[in-house]
């Protein structure tokens, strides 16, 4: 067996290059998918290229929402907080590896680190070598009777004595940040809405319980181009009471493709807004 004789790394040197410079992707280490089972099936099929946006903390949310409204979909997000360095190379492997079409990313000072590592040195003890001589005298019996011999010998013999262990503490000093990024694909809206259920005030406005408030309205999807507005109300499709999220979706799976009309309320007065659904192929 070999045995290597490259000198090991003490252990402080090894501790302290695990803090300065870390050794995982945290792009990777701290992602969460953010697809709900099933729903992968609405991803527009991605076309190989991703962009890449950067977005202060005050823009943040505004960012998520601008890009929403462009018809993308959050597919997953990590956060973390780690040393100040370009972890560029990890985030672009990550998005490659989703297949995102949009990154958004932003990163913000929170602090500087300070502290000490011990840094251990080996110190071997001293070598002592030995020599010794002489001559060896030997009697034999053989065929001719007894006989006397003698021989000469001489050798050396080293001895190393055990080391010792020094330690010394090496101050460091490390800037914190927080990072953040946010993976988006291109979704495929069948109607393009985004909804919440109604609050007290709504309901006891309308004397019902059902319906739907519209949030967001999705670019160039049906409820854009046929000009159903954030704020609007949906009670109705083709006349049947929209009850929850749940009844609006499988409503929408059975219509793909066909011309619907929506009962809405808006600005106190009832009216109705017709729209063509979309297909159920995202690649269409």
């Amino acid at each position: 067996m070999k045995t290597s004789t490259l000198p090991r790394p003490a252990l402080g040197v090894v501790l302290l290059a695990a803090l300065l410079f870390g050794c995982q992707n945290p792009y990777e280490q701290y992602y969460t998918n953010k697809v709900p089972p099933g729903f992968e099936r609405w991803l527009v099929p991605h076309k190989g290229e991703t962009q890449f946006y950067t977005a202060s903390a005050a823009e943040w949310n505004s960012s998520i929402d601008a890009l929403v409204r462009r018809g993308y979909t959050v597919v997953g997000q990590a956060d973390f907080q780690a040393n100040a360095k370009d972890y560029s190379s990890g985030l672009r492997a990550k998005a490659k590896e989703v297949q995102a079409d949009i990154v958004l990313t932003g990163s913000a000072y929170i602090g500087t680190q300070n502290g000490v590592i011990p840094l251990m040195t080996y110190k071997p003890g001293p070598t002592y070598t030995t020599t010794a001589n002489g001559q060896v005298n030997a009697t034999a019996y053989g065929s001719s009777g007894w006989a006397q011999g003698s021989a000469n010998y001489s050798g050396t013999s080293t001895t190393t004595s055990s080391g010792t262990f020094d330690t010394n503490y090496v101050p460091y000093s490390v800037q914190r940040n927080e990072y953040g990024a946010v993976f988006f694909r291109k979704y495929h809206y069948l109607l393009g809405v985004r909804w919440r259920p109604l609050n007290d005030g709504e309901r006891k406005a309308l004397q019902q319980n059902t319906g739907l408030v519209v949030m967001m309205v999705i670019d160039n999807t049906p409820a854009f181009v046929a000009n159903i507005l954030p704020g609007d109300i949906l009670l109705t499709i083709d006349g049947e009471t929209i009850t929850s999220p749940e009844m609006l979706n499988q409503r929408s799976l059975a219509e793909a493709g066909q011309i619907v009309k929506f009962g809405i309320f808006r600005d106190g007065k009832s009216k109705e807004i017709e729209l063509r659904v979309n297909s159920l192929d995202p690649g269409a």
